[in-house]
Formats: C-alpha cells, structure tokens, sequence
C-alpha cells in the first residue's frame, strides 16, 4: 500500500532539501497555507474521511480541525491580519466559497453556485478583495469580489483554463 503524503515543512530546509521536519503523521495532508504571522500553517487533510480543513503550530503542536465533516472543504487562505480563513467547500453538489474565523468558529458562505462554481479563493494583499477560479462555459476564468462577497466581476476572458489566481504582495507593489 502506497504512502499518503505527509506534510512536510519546509521553513529551515536548505537548498538540497535537508533539514525537513515532518508536522503530521496521519493520512494525506496538502495544500498548505502559511499564516501571515509566519506560526501556523491551514492544510487540507482527508485523515478522517472526508476532506477539511486542520492548522497546526509550525512546531507540529496544536493540530486543530477547523471544519466539520458536513462537506469537503479544501484550499484555505488566510486572510492578511491572520483573523479568518476562505476556502473551498463542496454542498449540495456545488463548489462555493466559505469564510470563517481562524479558530474555525462562524463557517459561513460567501459565493454560492448562483454565479458558477466557484474554487480556491485567495486574499488580496490588502485584505479588500478576494480573487478565485470560477468553472464558466468556456472553462475556467479568474474572478474578483470585495471581502464581503459583493461586487462581483471576472477578469478573465478566454478560452485557456485560468485557475488558481495570486495576488502581488504590498511589499512588491512599494517598489
């Protein structure tokens, strides 16, 4: 039986891939998201069967489950002040995008399937706007709305299939 990948945590690591420490020890974890502050790191894991969201301590200590079995939920991102989490869940047979305190408390959603199915939402730097995958017609397309959900507008257009947006950092923006 082949391994379930682990996460492996990579801060300290040289070059040549040395120094690893491994955080978890108990089915497939991936996904991982830094917290802004650098200390904890969301991952998504289907160690109890069903895909959610965990966070653990840089140090491997405090591992949490943050979301509960209701869904499949994948894909955090912290939010740039490290207070919430977005994320993609899957309910009632449709992708959308949920938000929630970083202690996991107050799961809500955010985007519905009334605009697509939408996927793997990322803060922008400021914290002011979220961009994410939406599956449209044509494919996929990289949308953006405001933090609260509203405003909703795509910024792709084509025929490609435009997924996992990112945002520039502030820092890089000042330059």
């Amino acid at each position: 039986m082949p391994k379930l990948p682990a996460l492996v945590l990579l801060a300290g690591a040289l070059a040549d891939g040395s120094k690893q420490r491994r955080l978890t020890r108990v089915g497939a974890s991936q996904m991982p998201a830094w917290s802004p502050d650098g200390g904890r790191i969301a991952f998504t894991s289907g160690r109890d069967g069903n895909d959610d969201i965990y966070a653990i301590d840089v140090d491997g200590r405090s591992l949490q489950r943050l979301t509960r079995p209701v869904s499949e939920d994948f894909g955090a991102s912290w939010s740039p002040d490290g207070r919430r989490l977005l994320l993609t869940s899957l309910r009632n047979g449709s992708f959308g995008i949920d938000v929630m305190n970083a202690d996991g408390k107050k799961q809500r959603r955010l985007l519905d399937g009334r605009i697509g199915e939408t996927l793997l939402p990322r803060w922008s730097s400021d914290g002011r706007r979220i961009a994410f995958q939406r599956v449209s017609d044509s494919g996929l397309e990289i949308c953006v709305v405001n933090a609260n959900g509203s405003g909703f507008r795509q910024v792709t257009h084509n025929d490609w299939l435009d997924a996992a947006p990112a945002w520039q950092p502030v820092a890089a923006l000042r330059k």
